[in-house]
């Protein structure tokens, strides 16, 4: 397979069930290992060991089944395991991270949603925004201007 992607552009994968998509998503996005072929991101040939590797190459995979904590605040959940931006000396600024993600959210005209509300509370299609704009906060936060989304069928838990 051979697939490029542009600075803006919008690619949708359609194929049967079984057919590959999720295997192709899972293997651009470090979660799984490719059995030959290379990946160029930015046109450099990348070598991603794990899902941390490719979110600091840019690339974010966002999964059908949400991977957010219900107990913990919506801000909480979009910088968990990113707290270290936040804090000084040891001692986390939660209402930085507050507004770190207030901002994000309104960025994306989100405002309506309480960053400091538990996940819990909102419904199942208002988690799915979160965890798309989760993705966008980690990229703003490592510097990456235009980050790739893999979204694997984000909106099939939805009425």
């Amino acid at each position: 397979m051979s697939l490029t992607l542009r600075k803006g552009e919008v690619i949708g994968l359609v194929g049967e069930n079984g057919a590959g998509k999720s295997t192709l998503l899972k293997t651009i996005s470090g979660n799984l290992r490719p059995d030959s072929g290379a990946l160029f991101v930015s046109g450099r040939d990348v070598s991603l060991r794990n899902y941390a590797d490719a979110n600091r190459e840019g690339i974010f995979h966002i999964y059908q089944d949400l991977a957010l904590i219900p107990t913990l605040s919506v801000y909480e959940n979009m910088l968990l395991a990113h707290e270290a931006a936040f804090s000084r000396f040891g001692v986390i600024d939660n209402r930085a991270m507050l507004r770190h993600v207030t901002d994000l959210l309104a960025e994306f005209g989100h405002e309506r949603i309480d960053a400091s509300r538990k996940v819990e509370t909102y419904d199942l299609s208002t988690r799915q925004v979160i965890e798309i704009i989760k993705s966008f906060a980690l990229a703003k936060l490592a510097g990456i201007e235009s980050p790739v989304m893999l979204l694997d069928e984000p909106t099939a838990a939805l009425t």
